[in-house]
């Protein structure tokens, strides 16, 4: 078990940072950044990160 999770550490760190930000990316590469309904909750959002 423990080897599994070493070897998909950065999967699981990258869906971590997906539920966090918004923004899917693994080994660098942007693969996915989630929609919102409305811009402005878009916004809202993205200033609640810094």
């Amino acid at each position: 078990m423990g080897h599994s999770l070493e070897t998909y550490r950065e999967y699981f760190d990258a869906l971590a940072e997906f539920d966090r930000t918004g923004v899917l990316k693994i080994h660098g590469k942007v693969l996915y950044v989630r929609k919102y309904e409305n811009e402005k909750e878009n916004e809202d959002k993205y200033l609640n990160l810094q």
